[in-house]
């Protein structure tokens, strides 16, 4: 799931083998169905399931790691898969696996017990303000007025949304696991800064496939007889949540963003990516019974109005994905 949608300066014509237009939005529409649900999936999961939160990022990444294999055998059926150059290539590829799996999902599904699936991913959609916080110092970014105001109102967005989207009842614990969930797009964030260069020498969705399975290699460790025992026990529905998450949102959603990004301008596709806390939030209320509070509202719309400021505010350039 790499990097929020970033700005092109105009739409391009559609080349002569792009699909129509209305099959492009169609697919943009799934995708961010497919991640908004995947909040939504989570909660369930855990809450519902009984899933632990190591045992439902290690269950995604199996079921998605076969999605990712058979995506490397298409694409060395076209043409030869990419081959990184020394070390630090493979250093940077060794930190995405850390930081893109292990990092962003363990502290997203550890995070998301302690709060909504609508409040989850609003903070996580402010993961584009924080990799701009990054990219100053360690990219060269230059920092102008518009990205400034958008940085100050998205990070208290996610103040707003730490201390008081239990309407001031928040307990201690609850309060140390929405910090928590704050590593997901913090840790997203030093994604996009590190794995900038990869995406750039190599074939996106490659990299993508080699950091996703090389991260699974990192959390199987993790795995404790209790893994077995939990995914045993899944009810119907419970499958259903886990398939959505492991092939859905992590590849098929992956696919479908890539290739409108690939036929529409960026500031099309990046319309539809500010409706993702949108979708968590209304099916996290009309599947799961969640309460919207004053307080998630005002912190969703200083989160979403900060991030749009950032980014327009940003130099033209393309997008990597999106972590969900």
């Amino acid at each position: 799931m790499a990097g929020a949608p970033e700005r092109a300066a105009a739409s391009p014509p559609l080349p002569p083998t792009a699909p129509p237009a209305w099959v492009l939005h169609g697919l943009l529409i799934a995708t961010i169905v497919m991640w908004g649900l995947a909040f939504v999936a989570i909660k369930y999961l855990e809450e519902e399931e009984g899933v632990g939160f190591v045992e439902l990022t290690l269950q995604r990444f199996l079921f998605a790691g076969l999605g990712f294999g058979l995506l490397l055998a298409a694409l060395r059926s076209r043409a030869p898969l990419p081959r990184l150059k020394g070390r630090e290539e493979w250093a940077r590829l060794c930190l995405l696996a850390v930081l893109g799996v292990a990092g962003y999902h363990l502290s997203l599904n550890y995070g998301e017990q302690f709060t909504t699936a609508g409040t989850a991913s609003i903070i996580i959609a402010s993961s584009p303000a924080m990799t701009f916080l990054l990219a100053v110092p360690l990219l060269g970014e230059r920092p102008n007025p518009h990205r400034m105001v958008g940085l100050a109102l998205a990070f208290s967005g996610v103040v707003v949304l730490v201390l008081m989207a239990g309407e001031g009842k928040v307990e201690a614990e609850d309060r140390l696991g929405m910090a928590v969930l704050v590593l997901a797009p913090t840790t997203w964030a030093f994604y996009n800064v590190i794995g900038k260069p990869l995406f750039a020498a190599h074939d996106p969705l490659a990299i993508t496939a080699y950091f996703n399975l090389l991260g699974l290699l990192f959390i199987l460790p993790l795995a404790s007889p209790e893994l077995v025992e939990q995914t045993r026990n899944l009810s119907p529905m419970g499958w259903t949540a886990l398939l959505l998450l492991a092939f859905g949102s992590t590849l098929l959603a992956l696919l479908f963003y890539n290739t409108g990004l690939r036929h529409l301008a960026a500031t099309k596709v990046a319309v539809y990516v500010y409706l993702i806390p949108l979708v968590a939030t209304l099916t996290g209320v009309l599947l799961l019974g969640e309460v919207l509070s004053v307080w998630v509202l005002l912190g969703g719309a200083l989160v979403l109005g900060g991030v749009a400021l950032v980014e327009r505010g940003g130099r033209s350039r393309r997008s990597q994905g999106r972590p969900l």
